[in-house]
Order: C-alpha cells, then sequence, then structure tokens
C-alpha cells in the first residue's frame, strides 16, 4: 500500500501506479463507504460494440461503418492523451 497526498485537491500519484495506467489516462471514481476506488477506462473491444446490435434486424451498412468510424476516433483520440 502506498500513501499519497492531496495538495490543492490534486492527488499525486505513485510512479509506479503512473506506469499502470500512464501518465495521460483516464479514471473513473466509486466511492465505497469510506474508500475511494480508482479504475481505469477503457476503450470497448469491437466484439462489445457488435453485441450491442439488436438480435431482431440486420444492422445497416451506414450504421455499421458509422460505428467502426467512431471507435477509431474514440481509439485515436485516447492514445493522443
Amino acid at each position: 500500500m502506498e500513501t499519497v497526498q492531496v495538495i490543492n485537491g490534486s492527488i499525486t500519484l505513485p510512479p509506479p501506479v503512473i506506469n499502470l495506467i500512464g501518465d495521460a489516462g483516464e479514471l473513473t471514481l466509486f466511492i465505497e463507504g469510506d474508500a475511494l476506488v480508482f479504475k481505469r477506462l477503457r476503450l470497448p473491444r469491437l466484439s462489445e460494440i457488435a453485441a450491442r446490435a439488436p438480435d431482431d434486424r440486420e444492422m445497416p451498412l451506414d450504421e455499421i461503418v458509422a460505428e467502426v468510424h467512431q471507435y477509431r476516433r474514440d481509439k485515436r483520440h485516447a492514445h493522443r492523451r
């Protein structure tokens, strides 16, 4: 366990944590009682996106193309941070 300090509302993470998430990664915060739980955010896999498609109809090609383009934009944006 590592101790961190909060200075002016900012938390400085120890180097092993920064190595894990990267210096520009995104985290989400959960509050459970008196515990703060941070989780790394990640882009969904293409298979997870495909699973969101309705089972009762085929997805039109333009919707598939839009999903793929959005995925690529999100992925490219995530790597620039």
